[in-house]
Formats: structure tokens, sequence, C-alpha cells
């Protein structure tokens, strides 16, 4: 995949490497991706679909549009979701000791 999606032109190893061909699961994944965001989620899949989305994203796959589904989600259900979300994560953070209480307590194990 990072051959294919390589963004070094005018580089002959990059350049041929583009060229090669790839699995027809791969091609149809890094269209789908191209298309609409989304990650075919495959049997055995070798990464979850964020690290996917992580890989297309770095090697600079930006979808063309999105998923039209996302058309139809609740506007307040979705904002209440990231709230719960912002609140789960201010209590882990408040949770946390000060960095450097971490840094001296490893340093003296």
């Amino acid at each position: 995949m990072a051959y294919r999606l390589n963004g070094r032109t005018g580089e002959p190893f990059w350049d041929a490497a583009r060229a090669r061909p790839v699995s027809e699961a791969l091609d149809a994944r890094i269209d789908l991706f191209g298309a609409r965001g989304m990650v075919a989620a495959y049997n055995q899949d070798s990464f979850a679909e964020d690290e996917w989305q992580s890989c297309f994203l770095g090697l600079g796959l930006t979808p063309r549009s999105w998923d039209p589904q996302a058309d139809h989600a609740d506007e307040q259900a979705v904002m209440a979701d990231f709230r719960d979300q912002l609140v789960r994560i201010r209590a882990d953070v408040t949770a946390m000791e000060p960095h450097e209480a971490a840094l001296a307590r490893a340093i003296a194990q």
C-alpha cells in the first residue's frame, strides 16, 4: 500500500513501485476510502479500521466525499456523545499523576 500511494514522483524507484499491481482487495479498499473515507472490513484483517484510516491519510489519500449515512445522523445525539467523551477524557486526565511525578517514580524503580 505504501508503494502504491507514495507521492514521491520523479524518482525511478517510487515510480516503478507505484506502477506495480496490487491485490484486488487492496485496490478496492483504496478506491472505497478515496471515494467516501470508508474502510472495508475483511476477515483476518491485518489492521483495525482506525489504523487503515491513519495509513491512508498519512500517505496522502484524502476522501473525495463522505459517507452519505453521516447526513442522517441525529446531530443532537452526536453532540451528546461528544460531550460524554469529553467528560470521560477530563476525568481520566484529572486522575493522572503529573508528568514529573511519573518520571520520578519510573527513575526510582
